[in-house]
């Protein structure tokens, strides 16, 4: 197999109106919050406005081709260069009343929009590679182990940061994976089960702000290793099973900024089952299914202080649907957190008050879909 790409995108983000507003509580309630003295950085009515377009360019050639070594064994081999131009005009300010503004010297809202009026632009020239070698273990299972080296590109932040501090780097990652793929019972059952190890460098992740906002930053290094098993099941000729579960033996910041700290949204046990039963109705058919899902504990937040209580969540989902189809109608009802489990989405923090906001993630909901094709 080879192949060309090519790849154009113009993004926009802001147009120069006002975006970031102080409302006219935010002075007495932040004064009495942090100190008497933000009534001279910070007034009623102070806003930022920005207006940023980012320009992103790719071409790649790749190829991939499988050598038959013998009638079991079979080894494979890939290559992939891949050339991107990005160009970012970034246009920043922010308009204040307060009496340090109003002399020239810095606002709190400039905190949020930073005053810029620059165009930045960077080059990455990447080749990523992949082998692997499978033998075939009988007609219906296989062993196999592989290697490769994968890339992400970096780009520039738009709205806060010094003109140094705009630019995050490319994220390199390799991987090297050994498992097993097997279809059993006279094709009843799939089982795969892989063993992987990852090393990436520069890896990007969405940083805090000291004050407000976040922004797109690199750790040094991380390394992720561990289990994943699946499976798929048809017992009876109406019911499909499923399952997943995946065990993370490591998942650790190794260098950069947050050495030492975890992943935020890893856990060491995590897996779903579900199970479909499909009841046969003339030309159509009616179906029930249900899907479990489970998370252990994990880190909600991303920041880089050290990892509070209140930032460790665990998740259990239940959802379930009834319907009817056919080769046309598509109606059914359904639940989802049929069990109202409450944990948090996403706890970003923020550093301007200390405060710790939680994102909760949707409660029980019921809902109908009708759908025609």
């Amino acid at each position: 197999m080879l192949g060309l790409f090519y790849y154009e995108q113009t993004t926009q983000r802001g147009d120069k109106s006002p975006t970031v507003i102080l409302g006219p509580d935010f002075v007495p309630v932040a004064s009495q919050e942090l100190s008497p003295a933000l009534a001279a950085i910070a007034a009623s009515g102070d806003y930022g406005y920005y207006k940023n377009t980012w320009d992103n360019e790719t071409f790649a050639a790749f190829g991939q081709a499988t050598w038959h070594v013998s009638e079991r064994w079979h080894l494979t081999a890939g290559l992939r260069w891949t050339d991107e131009e990005r160009e970012a005009d970034l246009f920043g300010a922010s308009v204040s009343t307060a009496p340090i503004p109003s002399l020239g010297g810095p606002s709190f809202i400039g905190n949020a929009v930073a005053s810029i009026d620059d165009t930045f632009d960077r080059n990455s020239d990447e080749v990523d590679w992949l082998l692997k070698v499978a033998f075939d273990v009988s007609d219906n299972s296989m062993v196999y182990a592989s290697a490769a080296t994968g890339s992400k590109s970096g780009n520039f932040n738009g709205v806060g940061g010094a003109p140094e501090d705009r630019e995050f780097k490319d994220e390199d990652t390799t991987s090297y994976e050994l498992g097993v793929k097997s279809t059993l019972l006279d094709s009843r059952l799939r089982l795969n089960v892989a063993a992987f190890y990852t090393e990436v460098q520069d890896y990007q992740y969405q940083d805090q702000n000291p004050v407000i906002g976040t922004f797109v930053s690199n750790d040094g290094e991380i390394e992720v290793s561990g289990v994943d098993l699946q499976m798929e099941a048809v017992p009876l000729p109406n019911l499909t099973l499923t399952a997943g579960l995946l065990y993370m033996h490591d998942y650790e910041i190794t260098d950069g900024p947050r050495d030492g700290q975890e992943l935020a949204l890893t856990a060491d046990w995590s897996g779903n089952i579900g199970a479909m039963m499909v009841f046969p109705l003339a030309a159509s058919s009616l179906y029930v299914r249900g899907d479990y899902i489970f998370m252990d504990d994990h880190n909600t937040g991303l920041t880089n202080e050290p990892v509070p209580d209140f930032q460790i969540d665990d998740r259990e989902l239940l959802n379930a649907r009834i319907g009817w189809r056919n080769d046309y109608w598509n109606v059914s009802v359904w639940g989802k957190n049929l069990t109202d489990d409450d944990y948090s989405h996403w706890n970003p923090g923020t550093g301007i008050s200390g405060a710790n906001p939680y994102f909760l993630a949707p409660p029980r909901t019921y809902g109908a879909t009708v759908r025609y094709d």
